[in-house]
């Protein structure tokens, strides 16, 4: 059953916004904080902005969906970079439920990509579209256990050739499935997101 967790700024203007607060760049707004079951929308908070863009998802998820998928199959959850934090890993795996969640974040990043290094072609699994990918291992400061990292390298940005490669990381839970399974799982969320927010 996929899970999705998400927090969305809805910027506000004038004065008639109660517990509207700066967000991250000084813009007055909320922060919208929604789970999603599947297609339907089962949680949803709204909070000052200003907040942690991840607040509230141990409430939610224990309070609000947890209950609602005691009798259904497998849990899958997945989120962007926000949610990389060993708390939410601690959660999943408590509760026996498969995660894939982007990492974005340079820092987040560095450690996965430097593991990578001299690392020979025929490591590398061809996935289709023009990309190859491979797991990498690592354990990030103070998170419960090392992890699996599926790396998704990519040479074409559209049509173009580009010079460097794009790499694209998604932290997940399991890695006995095929590479090019855990990818189109993890991109299943974008038709829960705005496309603009890209993989």
């Amino acid at each position: 059953m996929p899970v999705f967790v998400d927090g969305t700024a809805i910027e506000v203007d004038g004065r008639l916004f109660e517990g509207a607060g700066k967000g991250y760049d000084g813009s007055l707004q909320y922060w919208l904080h929604g789970v999603f079951v599947g297609g339907l929308w089962a949680s949803g908070r709204l909070h000052p902005g200003g907040v942690d863009v991840a607040a509230g998802w141990r409430e939610q998820l224990a309070h609000d969906v947890a209950p609602l998928l005691s009798d259904h199959p497998p849990v899958w959850l997945h989120a962007d970079n926000a949610y990389y934090r060993g708390d939410l890993i601690r959660f999943c795996r408590e509760r026996g439920w498969d995660y894939s969640i982007s990492v974005t974040n340079d820092g987040y990043r560095r450690p996965i990509l430097e593991s990578l290094e001299g690392l020979p072609e025929s490591a590398w699994t061809d996935i289709g579209g023009g990309e190859t990918a491979t797991l990498a291992y690592h354990r990030p400061g103070g998170w419960p256990a090392e992890q699996a990292y599926v790396v998704v390298r990519r040479w074409k940005e559209g049509h173009q050739q580009a010079l460097f490669p794009v790499d694209i990381i998604i932290l997940v839970s399991r890695d006995d499935l095929p590479l090019t399974e855990l990818v189109a799982r993890h991109r299943g969320k974008q038709g829960q997101e705005t496309p603009s927010r890209g993989r």
